[in-house]
């Protein structure tokens, strides 16, 4: 059983609410260590996935994320999965909604994922791996969210600027770093030297206009 993207939609409509919600899951590994918590933001068959520390956007067409989950964050294909367009779909529930999909690119392994639904919608989702271990994502509480559409639009790229040199996305003030370079002292000698070549400095002041 295959969904197309559209169907996968409709079906899991089922699967996070379409009020703006905050759902919780708390994940961990088939021996009870503690995996981290998977945060989903959904709205509107719109979904923003915080999990392993990295952020996944599905703006109801597909997956925003700036590359697949790798090893160390392959729990998220939980999440993931049922939105990917062509999934194999080996079980589903009378609702159409995915119980077991099989053969998930899980970083460089392959998976089984498994879900459990409960009158909130999803309950637990499962990640089987190959080998026989796996992650265990069981909801812990789903709230109201307050949500902007623009929170579930694809990332934006930043064009690199002009010279070639990257344009950093965030410049945070650094009080330490300004009193450093106040205290940097160049001896007159090197400073006169500077001027001498045509710097502008203390002994040779730029000119008026």
């Amino acid at each position: 059983m295959r969904f197309s993207p559209a169907a996968a939609v409709l079906a899991l409509l089922g699967v996070f609410p379409s009020a703006p919600t905050i759902t919780t899951f708390q994940g961990r590994d088939f021996g009870g260590k503690p995996a981290g918590d998977a945060v989903v933001w959904s709205m509107d068959g719109r979904m923003r996935v915080h999990v392993s520390g990295r952020v996944f956007v599905y703006d109801g067409k597909e997956w925003f994320a700036g590359r697949p989950p790798a090893e160390e964050d392959s729990g998220a294909v939980a999440f993931l999965a049922p939105y990917e367009p062509g999934v194999r779909v080996a079980r589903a529930d009378a609702a159409g909604r995915p119980l077991v999909i099989l053969d998930v690119p899980a970083g460089a392994r392959r998976a089984r994922v498994e879900y459990h639904y409960d009158a909130g919608g999803l309950a637990v989702a499962s990640v089987v791996f190959a080998d026989g271990s796996g992650l265990r994502y069981r909801r812990s509480s789903a709230e109201p969210g307050t949500f902007s559409p623009s929170d579930f639009d694809p990332p934006r790229r930043v064009a690199p600027s002009p010279t070639g040199v990257p344009v950093s996305a965030v410049r945070v003030d650094d009080p330490a770093a300004v009193e450093r370079l106040f205290s940097i002292e160049i001896p007159d000698s090197e400073q006169l030297a500077f001027e001498r070549e045509g710097g502008v400095g203390r002994f040779r002041p730029r000119a008026p206009r």
